[in-house]
C-alpha cells in the first residue's frame, strides 16, 4: 500500500459513495454565501444549476427548494442594464432557468417569457460588436440561450 508522508494510508478512510460526495459539495455550496452575483459562471444561476442536478441524480427533495430559490434570486437580478452573455450575464441566466425548468418540472410552462423579450429588445438596441462571436460574452453564447 502507497503512504503519502504525513497522511492516514487511503486503504483506512471508509469509502464514500459518489452521492455522499456531492451531497457534501452540495451542501457546502449552499450554505457559502459568498457570491452575490446572479450570473452563470460563478453566481446563483450557476449554484441552481447544480443543486438542481443533485436533486435529479440524488433524490433529494429539499435540493429542489434549494435550486429554485438560488434561481429565482438570480432572476430578480435581472435588468435592462444587465450583461448580456452567456457566462455573466442575462442569456446564461435564461439558459439556467430554462434548463432547471426542463429538469425538474418537465412539460411545465415557459419561464423565460419576460426574459426572452428583454433579450429580444437588447438585440434590437444594441447590435452585438463585430467580431465578437465568442460562447462565453459574444454572439455564439447567445444562440446557446436561444437554442
Amino acid at each position: 500500500m502507497h503512504e503519502i508522508q504525513g497522511t492516514t494510508p487511503v486503504s483506512q478512510h471508509p469509502p464514500m459513495g459518489y452521492t455522499d460526495v456531492v451531497g457534501e459539495i452540495a451542501t457546502a455550496v449552499e450554505r457559502s454565501r459568498q457570491s452575490q452575483s446572479a450570473c452563470l459562471a460563478d453566481g446563483q444561476a450557476g449554484i441552481a444549476l447544480f443543486l438542481a442536478y443533485f436533486e435529479k441524480y440524488a433524490q433529494v427533495p429539499e435540493f429542489r427548494d434549494l435550486a429554485l430559490a438560488r434561481m429565482n434570486a438570480a432572476i430578480d437580478q435581472i435588468t435592462p442594464a444587465s450583461k448580456f452573455g452567456l457566462w455573466s450575464g442575462l442569456c446564461g441566466i435564461a439558459w439556467c432557468a430554462e434548463h432547471i425548468g426542463a429538469l425538474l418540472d418537465p412539460g411545465g410552462e415557459d419561464v423565460n417569457a419576460e426574459i426572452d423579450q428583454i433579450a429580444c429588445d437588447r438585440l434590437e438596441e444594441n447590435q452585438p460588436e463585430p467580431g465578437n462571436y465568442d460562447l462565453i460574452s459574444g454572439l455564439v453564447g447567445v444562440g446557446v440561450f436561444a437554442l
